[in-house]
């Protein structure tokens, strides 16, 4: 669980708070998911990897690469503009219409073939001052209003293609200006390091144990009834943590991950990174991401071991694979499905890590940092036990949690 005071101690200036809230805008929207970067949870500190691991490098994925990379500069600077005005949070903010849903099942389908086949639109989505200055059936980025224009009518594919192309292009401007700003690291290079410097493992030893999947869906037991050694994260090295997110992947989502995957490790010492800055050392954490492929659509999933033993634990998954058939909601559709969410929610928590009935419980999901109400595909939900707090999100098309965080719940 999270102790409130974890939050409040940590003491920034108010421009790097507004900094902090920029970059979560910018970067990692909450609600837009097709950036599979764009997890609120793991924004408030445990670190969302951007960038590429340069594992398993296809040739599609080297065409996307060099596609992206060869904008002209008058081409980058549109796109950092757009970055430095972008101020939409929710998926559909950003566009003039939202798609249909036939629409947006072909978008999915084109996605796939742009990162996997090379398959580009004949021309790129345009940079405009005014409306004025585009035909009704181009797809281009107004400025006068801060949006994409999105025709009317049933887009072609040679649209849709335009739109991910749009997306694509801008996805790798805002990873080139995290990296410059020194807000991320280029893991093409971490990984080549890590690479050179990991003890070399075997497939046997990197995929999960034939006994998993049969303990993942056993009853859960209490810590005092297993008999499984304690694992203790500051003792273990980087294969034993890794294989620990591998069995947390199918323990949570009943995914398999080997050696297939991209995998990016590293060690956070969040509480020693700045002296003006006041993190409590439980933000301290191992964190492993894998990734199905290259591609930014992939799916992902982040786990954020403590360091500390009551440190904070996180697991995400992202991706294609879990949002390519859900559905967003209004405020009013999705509060509908408040009270099944959290009846869900209150059953995990307590099946997974022991925990009694909540004192209290806050559902947020609904509005942006401004306030303003958005369409949502999760509703996230705060668990309040005294002063701790546990914050579980849960989808409501699949029903199914995507996201923990907490203190003192990884064991």
């Amino acid at each position: 669980m999270i102790n409130k005071d974890i939050y409040s101690n940590i003491s920034i200036s108010d421009e790097m708070k507004e900094e902090l809230i920029n970059d979560v805008k910018k970067g990692k929207r909450t609600s837009n998911f097709r950036f599979k970067y764009s997890t609120a949870l793991m924004a408030l500190g445990i670190v969302g990897v951007l960038g590429f691991s340069g594992i398993g490098v296809s040739a599609a994925y080297i065409s996307y690469k060099n596609r992206v990379q060869s904008m002209s500069v008058e081409e980058q600077e549109a796109y950092k503009e757009i970055l430095a005005t972008d101020d939409s949070l929710a998926k559909d903010d950003s566009l003039t219409r939202s798609l249909s849903d036939e629409e947006w099942n072909r978008y999915l389908a084109l996605e796939d073939e742009y990162y996997t086949e090379g398959r580009f639109p004949a021309d790129s989505a345009r940079y405009v001052e005014k409306l004025e200055d585009i035909a009704d059936s181009e797809v281009a980025f107004v400025k006068e209003i801060n949006k994409v224009h999105i025709p009317e009518g049933e887009l072609s594919d040679e649209q849709l293609l335009q739109l991910i192309d749009y997306e694509a292009k801008y996805i790798y401007v805002i990873e080139e200006n995290a990296i410059e700003n020194g807000y991320i690291e280029d893991t093409e290079a971490v990984s080549t390091a890590s690479e050179s410097t990991a003890p070399e493992s075997t497939a046997s030893e990197s995929t999960v144990p034939e006994s998993t999947a049969s303990e993942s869906t056993a009853p859960e037991s209490t810590a005092s009834e297993s008999t499984a050694p304690e694992f203790i994260a500051s003792e273990a090295s980087e294969q034993e943590l890794k294989q620990k997110a591998i069995e947390l992947v199918k323990e949570y989502y009943d995914v398999d991950v080997d050696d297939s995957w991209n995998y990016i490790f590293s060690e956070n010492k969040f509480s020693e990174m700045d002296e003006e800055v006041d993190i409590d050392p439980r933000w301290d954490c191992y964190s492993i991401t894998f990734e199905e492929s290259d591609a930014p659509n992939a799916t992902c999933y982040q786990i954020s071991i403590p360091i500390e033993e009551d440190g904070v634990f996180a697991i995400n998954c992202s991706g294609k694979n879990y949002y390519a058939n859900v559905n967003d909601y209004s405020r009013e559709e999705a509060e509908q499905f408040a009270d099944k969410g959290q009846e869900a929610v209150i059953s995990f928590v307590k099946e997974k890590y022991g925990l009694g009935d909540p004192d209290r419980v806050e559902i947020t999901g609904f509005e942006n940092l401004d306030g303003d109400s958005i369409e949502c595909a999760d509703i996230t939900y705060d668990l309040y036990y005294g002063e701790e707090i546990v914050t579980v999100s849960w989808n409501i098309t699949n029903e199914m949690i995507y996201t923990v965080i907490g203190a003192n719940i990884f064991k």
